[in-house]
């Protein structure tokens, strides 16, 4: 749905003729769909735990706060970076789910990435179970600074349990957000 609204808006989305290679959409909401699920999570959550009963009263039991959270469609947001990192992660790892490469220094399969189209190479680009191991993944959206880093960053979390550990996830963060240019003070709404 992204792509297409890509075309109509000038743009435009991969269209590979390359032999085996497929191009596959994640459907990973953009920024305004993030921020608007998680104020409305936020104030749910709010409202949950404030000392008024009058708050209380649309979310009194666990069942309709359950219900409630799920209006927010903030869970469906998780669900889609989630499931595009995990099947990065299964592409470049083969569909055991295991990686050879495990050492700090050792050149990254991953190149750059994104969450609204995955560039796979190989049988798996298919969506087949059955991943080669090594298999290369493009991964990118439309500005890169969001979705791109998100799912590249949970593809190694998933990948290379060095980035498991602080000085990895530092390591991450900062090739993955800070080199690429990610705006943390405005996605946190910070002053300026």
């Amino acid at each position: 749905a992204n792509a297409v609204a890509n075309v109509f808006r000038g743009g435009g989305h991969e269209a590979t003729r390359r032999k085996g290679t497929e191009v596959l959409f994640a459907n990973i909401e953009n920024v305004d769909h993030v921020n608007t699920a998680y104020f409305e999570l936020a104030q749910l959550c709010l409202a949950h735990h404030s000392a008024s009963d009058c708050a209380r009263s649309a979310v009194s039991t666990p069942s309709a706060f359950l219900a409630a959270v799920a209006k927010t469609k903030w869970l469906d947001l998780l669900h889609a970076v989630l499931g595009a990192s995990v099947r990065v992660a299964r592409f470049i790892a083969g569909s055991d789910g295991t990686s050879t490469d495990h050492h700090p220094t050792a050149p990254r399969t991953v190149l750059r990435a994104s969450s609204a189209t995955a560039t796979s190479t190989g049988p798996a680009a298919a969506g087949h179970s059955g991943a080669p191991a090594g298999c290369n993944v493009l991964i990118h959206c439309s500005d890169g600074w969001d979705r791109t880093a998100q799912v590249s960053a949970l593809a190694q979390l998933l990948l290379d349990p060095w980035f498991r550990t602080v000085r990895g996830f530092c390591v991450l963060v900062e090739k993955e957000f800070l080199h690429c240019g990610h705006q943390f003070a405005s996605r946190a709404h910070f002053p300026r």
